[in-house]
């Protein structure tokens, strides 16, 4: 009942489904773990299904199960939850291809859509989602820009595309 209720609260703020899932995944866990009724849980049975966590999870999940119980907490609950510290997430750079590599990448295809797909995902930055949604109608080859609609987050942006590619 209560998961239901959590993926009511979720989809009404406008939620992405995979959310929805990761959100009622994890509360689903919490609550099969701590095995009590949820007008007894408190932010001790939190801080213990959270420490077992460390044994076993990446800090990013366990950051994605704190937001998904401290969600189901003040949303469904409407219990405050105190501040639990967490790990802050781990900032590394990603390794990046050398301009050799890149040019080799791109030659060894043998299609022109593929290499006109692997220079736009290069150098736009879009992700492959982006690019996959990607219509005529969103690319100004005149202005070298174009318009990603709805991406991560539901939000619209504007990439520029390299003259590189118009030259094509």
């Amino acid at each position: 009942e209560n998961l239901e209720k959590l993926r009511y609260e979720l989809k009404l703020r406008g939620f992405s489904p995979l959310t929805v899932r990761n959100y009622t995944f994890f509360v689903d866990k919490f609550l099969k773990r701590i095995n009590k009724p949820s007008a007894e849980l408190n932010e001790e049975d939190v801080k213990l299904y959270l420490s077992e966590m460390f044994d076993t999870k990446s800090k990013n999940t366990i950051m994605l199960a704190a937001a998904a119980i401290n969600f189901y907490f003040k949303e469904v609950l409407k219990k405050e939850l105190g501040k639990i510290p967490l790990p802050k997430k781990e900032k590394k750079l990603p390794s990046v291809l050398s301009t050799e590599e890149v040019r080799k990448l791109i030659g060894s295809t043998e299609h022109g859509k593929s290499k006109l797909i692997l220079k736009l995902l290069y150098s736009s930055g879009l992700r492959v989602s982006e690019l996959v949604n990607l219509q005529t109608k969103d690319l100004d080859f005149q202005q070298n820009i174009g318009w990603v609609r709805k991406g991560k987050g539901s939000k619209d942006r504007i990439f520029k595309i390299a003259e590189s590619i118009n030259n094509s």
